[in-house]
């Protein structure tokens, strides 16, 4: 690094930022632009294919530069995370017109092979787990944490079991003690992207807090987990790493499960290997899961897969899945029915989560009330039998606010909420008024020009907007003998002259402002519509986690017959 009085202000800037994420590819925004500079711009111009070059740093020798558009950031950023860069997003905090000297910037986010919830990021039918594991005394705590549904698990165990159960959960990203390096930690780490936290990181009483703090507990006898103290060390290290990478809405992660042998079937890589379960010794062959994940869903085959890498032991919670099994399997064209319902519902548990994290769009929030319709339907078939009851205790189909969602929400609305046009006429009185000035403003300029045409005899007369002029006429050189003395030529073309009015450029105004007023109300109005509902984050995924199961069951019933398989 050059010396920081030979620097440009920008790149002090960048550099006390880039100090704050070490391992992460800083992308540093620059007006309309996304810049990476130094071995960052190296690497993403490598990953990327995008040219790598060089700009000035004042006095300091220059500086490795690499850069793509602001709007490109979702196609650039999962091929980043997908290469295993951990990833920093720096915004302008500022509005650059406003201020004087260099934009105040800061991260907004930091994405991850193991946080993300993109769905070019993610697996449909897998989870995209984040794990951190914490070694003292000959015993390993672990955690396992997936963001994008919020499932969370611990466990705490010797090592051979830890690495059973790394296996297991396959994660993407893990997340150790930069000061306590070991053997037993490098298998642990195995080529999964290496996330490192300081020591005091992994102290018990921190630890402890942060898992209460989490939950809202008092303590951690809520949770079962007196007996397993390194287990608390890892969840808590995990919470912390999610706070450092600017990961903060948290609160669908609701609550976190422990890992026993006496509920839990533990298998090594061998034993996962030897029964084909995701994997096959030699390529192009069927494993089990291709066999059984028929599911309807994408959060349906998450659960198939998890309940094939943590099989039951527990003889009560088996002979409960078989009864909702045989319940499925006796009524053949109910069962088709229900499993045509469960393909209406999309992922449930991911856009719940996106909800609670506040990345969902308008979109996807009318597709997540339009599933609870297909709940509903589903919930009042099943009601009634027995053996899907522990199945459906949690559902509720939420019809207050569906309709409240439905109702307010355009009829199509747009992936994206800075788009426009995110609700339905009737919703609010002021944007209705706002939206109605527009359309009247075409109306008055199509009545203008009439008004001229008819007033001047030009022929050909148009009506037309740029950004530089605004509103203006546009006169073909035959006819601008007529253009009347109070017109104001603004341009000279090759075959007609542009010219503005005093009365354009007073509508041009009307409606410059109503959509500007259109645009941040729509904002304001979406926002509150996004908070308002994530109070309802904990049922939807309770009810999202309900009909996973039910997918599964199902597609098992479904599968039975055209197998011959029969109850054990």
């Amino acid at each position: 690094m050059a010396s920081a009085s030979k620097e440009t202000p920008l790149m002090r800037q960048y550099y006390a930022l880039k100090a704050e994420y070490p391992e992460a590819l800083l992308l540093f925004r620059v007006g309309d632009f996304y810049e990476t500079f130094g071995e960052d711009a190296i690497k993403a111009s490598k990953a990327l294919e995008i040219t790598l070059t060089k700009r000035s740093n004042g006095a300091a020798a220059d500086m490795e530069l690499a850069g793509f558009p602001h709007h490109s950031l979702d196609t650039y950023l999962p091929r980043l995370v997908k290469a295993g860069f951990k990833v920093a997003v720096c915004e302008q905090l500022e509005d650059p017109k406003s201020v004087k000297g260099i934009v105040k910037r800061g991260v907004t986010e930091v994405v991850t092979p193991g946080i993300a919830h993109q769905d070019s990021l993610l697996p449909s039918k897998s989870n995209n787990y984040l794990a951190c594991f914490h070694e003292e005394a000959g015993e390993v705590g672990l955690a396992f944490l997936d963001v994008s549904t919020g499932e969370f698990w611990v466990a705490q165990s010797l090592p051979a079991e830890a690495v059973k159960w790394m296996t297991t959960f396959h994660p993407s990203e893990v997340v150790y003690n930069r000061r306590h390096r070991t053997e037993l930690g490098q298998q642990l780490l195995g080529s999964r992207t290496p996330s490192s936290l300081e020591d005091w990181v992994f102290q018990s009483e921190y630890a402890q807090e942060a898992v209460q703090t989490q939950f809202g507990s008092q303590s951690i006898k809520g949770f079962g987990l007196e007996d397993a103290p390194l287990a608390v060390v890892a969840a808590g290290a995990l919470l912390h790493y999610l706070r450092q990478s600017q990961y903060t809405a948290t609160q669908h992660i609701l609550t976190v499960q422990q890992l026993r042998p006496a509920t839990h079937l533990w298998m090594d890589k061998f034993t996962l290997r030897n029964l084909e379960l995701f994997s096959t010794a030699h390529g192009g062959g069927m494993t089990l899961l291709d066999v059984l994940d028929h599911t309807a869903s994408p959060m349906g085959g998450r659960w198939m897969r998890r309940w094939l890498a943590l099989p039951l032991v527990e003889e009560a919670a088996i002979l409960e899945r078989q009864n909702a099994v045989a319940a499925g399997l006796a009524e053949t064209e109910q069962r088709e029915h229900l499993r045509t319902l469960l393909g209406q519902l999309g992922d449930m548990e991911r856009m719940a989560t996106r909800l609670a994290t506040g990345r969902i769009g308008p979109r996807e929030l009318q597709r997540l009330a339009q599933s609870l319709e297909a709940v509903e339907a589903l919930g009042a078939e099943l009601n009634g039998e027995g053996a899907w009851m522990p199945y459906l205790e949690r559902l509720d189909p939420m019809a207050s606010w569906r309709e409240a969602t439905l109702g307010a929400l355009a009829d199509e609305p747009p992936a994206v909420a800075s788009k426009g046009g995110l609700f339905r006429p009737g919703y609010h009185a002021e944007l209705d008024r706002y939206k109605n000035l527009k359309r009247d403003a075409n109306q008055v300029l199509e009545a203008i020009l009439a008004r001229e045409t008819e007033a001047t005899g030009i022929q050909g007369l148009k009506v037309a907007f740029n950004s530089v002029f605004g509103y203006y006429l546009e006169v073909r050189n035959t006819q601008k003998d007529r253009v009347p003395a109070e017109w104001i030529r603004k341009q000279t073309l090759v075959n007609a002259e542009r010219y503005i009015t005093e009365e354009l450029k007073t509508l041009e105004t009307e409606i410059l402002e109503a959509d500007e007023k259109v645009h941040t109300l729509e904002q304001r109005l979406y926002l509150e519509l996004v908070t308002a509902s994530q109070a309802h984050v904990h049922t939807l995924l309770a009810t999202a986690r309900s009909m996973a199961a039910v997918d599964v069951l199902l597609t098992l019933a479904h599968l039975a017959p055209r197998h011959r398989w029969c109850r054990p």
